[in-house]
C-alpha cells in the first residue's frame, strides 16, 4: 500500500505541470479521437491522453484516463482510476456523468452500497441520466435477489444440507444489504429505457428483474420491442422466447429461439446448438472446428423426448437454458456472455439446480448447487460476479469438472413424459426382409380409462405412435393414429395393472433408432420408449433361430394356416412371472435339413440361469437344462411355442436359453433372453 501511494502521488506530480498550457478544446477533442482508437498501443493511448491533458481546463481528459486504466480491471489500475475521477469531480463537480462513472468504479471494487449512493448523487444532478439510473437499478436488483428472494424449507432439507431451503434457481446469502424491493430495481431500470430505448444493459437487469419476479408478460413486451429496434441483437430473441416458454407458449418460445439462432453467425448458430454437448468449451478452445449442421440435426433429433409434439422438447430447454445463463450471468457492461462463465456452463449443461445457497463469506465465498444425484460448489475468486468451479462431489467421492463430465453428461427430465416397458422381438420374413414385432406395456395410473369395457380391456382416449429413423435420421415410418381400446392385464403378485400396445414392422437389415410413443389425449402424459435397434439378416441354409417372444400366454388357432398367425400371443413386456405362475416364449426355427424323404429331425433344449440382482458383480449360476424334447416334422422352418413351469422358484433375475441341435448335420443353433420372477 505504501508503494502504491507512492505511485499514485508520483502521478499527480507529474501530471501537475501539464496542465498548465492553454485551454485548447480543438487539441483536446483530437488528442482523445485518437487514443480512443483501441488498436493503437495501450502506451501510445495513454500518451496521447496525457497530451490532451496540457490543453484542457475541464475535467474531461482526466475523465478519459479514468475510464481508461478502470478498463485494465487490475486493482492497481481501478486505484488510479480513482485518482483521475477524484480530480475530474473536483474540476467539474455538477458533472454527471463523472459521478456515474465513479459508481460504476465502485462496484467494481466491491463498494456496492457507495455505488448505490454514488448513483443517486447523479440522479439529484440529472433525474434522467442513464448510467446513474442504471446503477441504481443494477444494485436494487441485486441486493433484492442476495437478500430476499428465499424461503424457509416446508420439508426436511434444512436438516440434509445444514442450510435454508429455496426453490431451484434462487439464492440465498447470510449477509444483508439495504432494504430495497424489486419494484425499485424496475422502477429505475424502466426509467432508464425510456430515456434511452435501445440501452442493453438496463434492458438485461430489467429482463432479469422481470424473470426472477416471474413477470413473463413484461419480460416479453420489453424484448419485442427491443428486437424491433435491434433484430440483430440475438438475445433479444432468446429472452423473449424465455418469456414465452415462462407463459407456457412453446411455439412462440420456439419461434423466437430460431429467430435467435438464425441472427448468429453460421460458426456461432452451430456452436450455439451444440454448446457443451456435442463439442465440449475446451474443445473449442483448443481449435476444434463447430459440429456440422448435419450433426447438430441428427444430435437433436435424437434427443427429443416427444415425437409426437410440434417441438423439440429438449433442444427448446437447451434454449432456455442458454437464454437464463446469458440473462443471469452476463455482465454487458464489461462484454461478458454469461455461457462462457462457469456458472453459466453447469447451467446448461445440468438446469435448475433443486437447491442453491452460499455459505462462508467471512473466509471466502462458495456458492452451492445442489442437484440431488450430485453437488456443484463455486468457489469466489476477485468480485461478486466472479465464480469458478471448485469442485463437485457425488455420493462420498470429489470431483474436477472433466469426471463430473464424464459421470453425468447433461440432465433433462419431461415433466409429462415417462418410460414405458417394451420388448421387441425379430423373425425371418419374405425375400430377406425381417419381421420385427414390438410390444409395450402402460401403467394404468398414467392413463385416464373411461371404463373397462370387460375383463381384458380397457375403454381409452389415446394417441399411439412409432417413429422409426435410419442411421442417418432420416424418417422411414411414422405412425400416429387414435386408439380408444387396449388390452389390459392385471399381476396378481403386486395388483399393478398394465395397458398393453403393440406394432409390426418389416424391414430391411441394418441400423435405426426405434421409437414408441402413447399419450393419453386429457392429461397429455406421454409414456415412451427407444431402442437402438440393428435389425439382423436371417440366411436361407444355415440353421438359425429367431429372438425369444415372452407372453403371459399363448393359445394356438385351429383352422389357421401354418405359421405365426396360428399362435395367438399375449405378450409380456415387464418380462416377469410369479413364482407359482409360467413362462410362455414364441420363437422360430429356420433352414431344418430334410432326409431323402423330406423330413427333419432335431432337438430343443430348454435352460435357465440365476442372475445376481441389480446385476452385480457375483458370478451367475451355472445354466441348467430344464427339459429337451426332440422332434420330426415336415418343413424347414418351424413355428414353436413353449411354456415352463417355475415350480416355486425364488424369486429373482432369469436368464432363458433355447438351444436347437439340427440331428441331420449335428449343426447348433441358439437365443437368449432375460426375465424376472417375482412372487
Amino acid at each position: 500500500m505504501f508503494r502504491l501511494s507512492i505511485a499514485i502521488c508520483l502521478v499527480a506530480l507529474g501530471t501537475a505541470s501539464v496542465d498548465a498550457g492553454r485551454p485548447d478544446p480543438a487539441k483536446v477533442d483530437s488528442f482523445l479521437a485518437a487514443a480512443a482508437d483501441t488498436l493503437v498501443d495501450r502506451d501510445r493511448r495513454e500518451a496521447l491522453m496525457k497530451r490532451a491533458l496540457r490543453h484542457d481546463w475541464s475535467g474531461r481528459t482526466m475523465h478519459a484516463l479514468a475510464r481508461f486504466y478502470m478498463a485494465q480491471g487490475t486493482p492497481v489500475s481501478r486505484q488510479t482510476a480513482g485518482h483521475w475521477l477524484l480530480r475530474a469531480v473536483m474540476r467539474e463537480r455538477e458533472n454527471p456523468d463523472y459521478r456515474a462513472t465513479h459508481a460504476e468504479l465502485l462496484w467494481r471494487t466491491l463498494q456496492r452500497p457507495d455505488s448505490y449512493r454514488k448513483a443517486l448523487q447523479v440522479l439529484e444532478l440529472d433525474p434522467d441520466h442513464v448510467a446513474g439510473l442504471f446503477w441504481a437499478g443494477r444494485f436494487a436488483v441485486w441486493a433484492w435477489e442476495y437478500t430476499y428472494f428465499t424461503e424457509m424449507p416446508d420439508d426436511d432439507t434444512e436438516a440434509a444440507i445444514g442450510m435454508y431451503s429455496i426453490r431451484g434457481g434462487k439464492t440465498l446469502t447470510f449477509v444483508e444489504y439495504p432494504d430495497l424491493g424489486i419494484d425499485t430495481g424496475i422502477g429505475y431500470l424502466s426509467r432508464a429505457i425510456s430515456v434511452d430505448p435501445v440501452h442493453w444493459p438496463s434492458h438485461q437487469y430489467l429482463g432479469l428483474s422481470y424473470y426472477a419476479a416471474d413477470m413473463p408478460g413484461p419480460l416479453i413486451e420489453l424484448f419485442e420491442a427491443y428486437r424491433q429496434r435491434r433484430p440483430e441483437n440475438w438475445n433479444a430473441h432468446f429472452f423473449a422466447g424465455l418469456g414465452y416458454q415462462m407463459k407456457g407458449d412453446l411455439e412462440r418460445a420456439y419461434r423466437a429461439y430460431l429467430d435467435g439462432l438464425n441472427r448468429m453467425t453460421e460458426t456461432a448458430r452451430r456452436f450455439m446448438q451444440s454448446i457443451f454437448l456435442i463439442r465440449d468449451h475446451a474443445e473449442t478452445k483448443r481449435g476444434a472446428p463447430p459440429p456440422s449442421d448435419e450433426e447438430i440435426r441428427k444430435f437433436w433429433l435424437g434427443k427429443d423426448p416427444i415425437y409426437l409434439t410440434s417441438v423439440n422438447e429438449r433442444l427448446l430447454e437447451q434454449c432456455r437454458r442458454v437464454a437464463y445463463a446469458n440473462l443471469r450471468f452476463s455482465d454487458p457492461t464489461l462484454g461478458r456472455e454469461g455461457w462462457q462463465t462457469d456458472r453459466g456452463q453447469i447451467y446448461i449443461r445440468y438446469g435448475d439446480p433443486r437447491v442453491r445457497f452460499m455459505k462462508d463469506p467471512a473466509r471466502g465465498r462458495k456458492e452451492i448447487w445442489d442437484y440431488g444425484p450430485f453437488t456443484v460448489v463455486f468457489g469466489n475468486t476477485l468480485t461478486w460476479d466472479s465464480w469458478r468451479f471448485g469442485w463437485a462431489t457425488r455420493g462420498n467421492k470429489r470431483l474436477e469438472l472433466k469426471q463430473l463430465v464424464e459421470a453425468v453428461p447433461d440432465l433433462y427430465e419431461h415433466p409429462l413424459q415417462y418410460d414405458a416397458q417394451y420388448q421387441t422381438a425379430q423373425f425371418r420374413h419374405d425375400n430377406g426382409n425381417t419381421r420385427i414385432e414390438v410390444y409395450y406395456a402402460l401403467p394404468e395410473e398414467n392413463v385416464r380409462r373411461a371404463r373397462s369395457v370387460d375383463r381384458g380391456t380397457a375403454a381409452v382416449d389415446v394417441r399411439q405412435a412409432l417413429f422409426l429413423f435410419d442411421s442417418r435420421w432420416d424418417t422411414v415410418r411414422h405412425n400416429v393414429q387414435s386408439v380408444n381400446r387396449l388390452p389390459r392385464v392385471v399381476y396378481e403378485s403386486t395388483e399393478e395393472a398394465f395397458l398393453l400396445a403393440g406394432e409390426r414392422m418389416v424391414l430391411d437389415p441394418g441400423m435405426y433408432f426405434l421409437a414408441g410413443e402413447v399419450e393419453d389425449r386429457k392429461t397429455k402424459r406421454v409414456g415412451t420408449f427407444r431402442e437402438r435397434l440393428r435389425v439382423r439378416s436371417f440366411g436361407q441354409d444355415t440353421l438359425e433361430i429367431s429372438d425369444l417372444l415372452m407372453a403371459r400366454r399363448i393359445r394356438k388357432r385351429e383352422d389357421v394356416p401354418y405359421g405365426r398367425e396360428q399362435f395367438a400371443v399375449l405378450p409380456n413386456p415387464l418380462q416377469v412371472c410369479r413364482t407359482a405362475g409360467q413362462a410362455w416364449l414364441y420363437f422360430e426355427i429356420y433352414n431344418l435339413s430334410r432326409d431323402e424323404f423330406g423330413a427333419t429331425h432335431y432337438r430343443v433344449s430348454y435352460q435357465m440361469q440365476s442372475l445376481p440382482e441389480g446385476g452385480g458383480d457375483g458370478s451367475p449360476a451355472n445354466w441348467t437344462t430344464a427339459v429337451s424334447y426332440t422332434y420330426r416334422g415336415a418343413r424347414d422352418w418351424e413355428p414353436r411355442d413353449l411354456r415352463v413351469d417355475m415350480d416355486g422358484a425364488s424369486p429373482g433375475p432369469r436368464a432363458f436359453r433355447v438351444v436347437v441341435e439340427d440331428l441331420h448335420t449335428g449343426r447348433q443353433a441358439l437365443a437368449e433372453t432375460g426375465f424376472r420372477v417375482r412372487w
